[in-house]
């Protein structure tokens, strides 16, 4: 198996932003039209983590799902859920942090989010490296393989 580098992770990323976005759009306006702003802004955090969760489940998301991508251990055995979650959380901690900000309306924990989210996108760029490993990856120890 070889290891996934950056243009299908960005690919399936893509993929994964645009369902995610539209999903959390439509769960947003919904709790809007109800004259539920707070609950608006939790479902806004919350929607994308329940869509992202499918890496704990089923180590891919429906984009890495199309593009034929999935997470494993970094020697490329299948990872165990524990790691899989390592790897989530790590990944997705701007999104906890919002969330966390939301419920509490403590906005500085939204500040933390972003510095969070910067840490992410700049790991994601490691995975350019032959190693072909993120932040959250080499974090977890995990990696993405091609499904096949």
């Amino acid at each position: 198996m070889q290891r996934i580098g950056f243009g299908p992770r960005l690919a399936a990323a893509v993929i994964d932003t645009v369902i995610a976005t539209v999903a959390t759009w439509i769960v947003w306006a919904f709790f809007l039209m109800l004259g539920m702003p707070y609950l608006a802004s939790v479902f806004f955090a919350l929607t994308p983590l329940a869509y992202s969760s499918f890496e704990i489940f089923k180590a891919a998301t429906p984009g890495k799902m199309i593009m034929t991508i999935i997470i494993r251990q970094a020697d490329g055995s299948p990872a165990p859920q524990d790691m899989l979650i390592r790897r989530w959380v790590a990944k997705y901690s701007e999104l906890l942090l919002y969330l966390l900000g939301a419920i509490s309306t403590v906005s500085v924990v939204s500040y933390l989010g972003f510095i969070a989210g910067l840490v992410v996108i700049v790991g994601c760029f490691f995975v350019r490296k032959e190693e072909r490993l993120t932040f959250h990856d080499m974090f977890a120890g995990t990696a993405v393989y091609n499904e096949g």
